[in-house]
């Protein structure tokens, strides 16, 4: 029954390529009226997402990677775990010249700066 079923995209955006897409777009008449999805194009697993999560564990020594824990049984539904489910890479590359952060950079790098944020420092004695 519609509505029943978990939704699980599991497409990333990078927010400094968010960021360089509306930089570039206000920069190009040629893009006015125009919507660009600043998105991966095929769902990541879940195991791999846990891979590059326990990998910024390990990098920083700031948490506990066996901790990190994946779904193991969902296979994407519709659209299945590294299905294509949208097109965006090749417009964003050609109209406003934008090649995306690699998914593994941009889960690692967020992983590690949420980690190294102040908000998670020890509390002092």
């Amino acid at each position: 029954a519609q509505g029943e079923s978990p939704v699980q995209s599991r497409l990333f955006v990078d927010v400094r390529d968010a960021a360089a897409a509306h930089v570039a777009a206000g920069q190009n008449t040629a893009t006015d009226g125009q919507r660009y999805i600043v998105s991966t194009e095929a769902r990541v697993a879940s195991q791999d997402i846990a891979a590059w999560l326990m990998e910024a564990c390990q990098e920083t020594g700031l948490c506990d990677a066996s901790a990190i824990h994946y779904d193991s049984e969902f296979t994407g539904g519709a659209i299945a775990i590294g299905d294509q489910e949208v097109e965006a890479t090749e417009r964003l590359k050609s109209e406003l010249g934008i090649d995306l952060q690699p998914v593994q950079h941009t889960i690692v790098d967020m992983a590690t700066a949420l980690l190294r944020s102040p908000e998670n420092a020890p509390a002092e004695p």
